[in-house]
């Protein structure tokens, strides 16, 4: 009897050895720019987005330039209906939040002039799980609390998680969303959109 449950312990013990390395990489936290394992971290807003202002009439933009910080996400072919936390670069890298989309802070506002907005989520639900079922044409939108940007994805793409170019600033309004390329994959999904409008919404408290 002892023998047997040495070998038994035995065998759980390299079973345990060589899955911990999978477990961690499922678990981690993977950064944009470099891969980092942490605990998971969730975010809490001081001012939670108020969803009634997706459901605001709104007017197009013609006559002046906006910019804001992006508050929330839908892009309903992809099942994202997501609030989005402000994360700021911590050494060489960005954290990633679990239940919302991360809004890279050293990347772009939302503007109607120029710029590249980076957002990032975890290939989970909720997160970007299904961004990858985005089709070209198929459009993003990006909240503040009074207006709504409309994006429509120009290019899709598997990429190097060094890749960070993909956040930089462009003469062009783009979205940059970012996932994992999958659960056990190194390579980062990117998702490109071109901003289509920029609606002032009007809601009636």
């Amino acid at each position: 009897m002892l023998k047997n449950t040495t070998n038994k312990f035995a065998t759980g013990a390299v079973l345990f050895i060589a899955l911990l390395p999978m477990w961690l990489l499922v678990r981690g936290v993977t950064g944009i720019i470099k891969k980092v394992e942490a605990p998971p971290r969730t975010f809490t807003s001081a001012m939670p987005f108020n969803s009634k202002v997706l459901s605001c009439a709104g007017e197009t933009i013609y006559d002046k330039g906006v910019e804001f910080a992006p508050l929330h996400i839908v892009a309903t072919n992809a099942e994202v209906d997501l609030d989005i936390a402000p994360v700021a670069l911590e050494n060489g890298t960005w954290v990633v939040y679990e239940g919302v989309a991360n809004y890279a802070q050293e990347t772009s506002k939302v503007s109607n002039i120029s710029g590249n907005v980076g957002v990032y989520a975890h290939n989970k639900t909720p997160g970007f799980e299904k961004i990858i079922n985005l089709k070209i044409g198929d459009t993003v939108e990006l909240y503040g609390s009074n207006y709504k940007a409309t994006y429509l994805v120009v290019e899709t793409k598997i990429d190097n998680p060094e890749a960070v170019d993909v956040f930089y600033p462009t003469e062009e309004s783009i979205l940059t969303l970012v996932t994992c390329g999958g659960v056990f994959s190194e390579k980062r999904y990117i998702l490109q959109a071109k901003l289509s409008h920029i609606e002032e919404l009007n809601c009636v408290n």
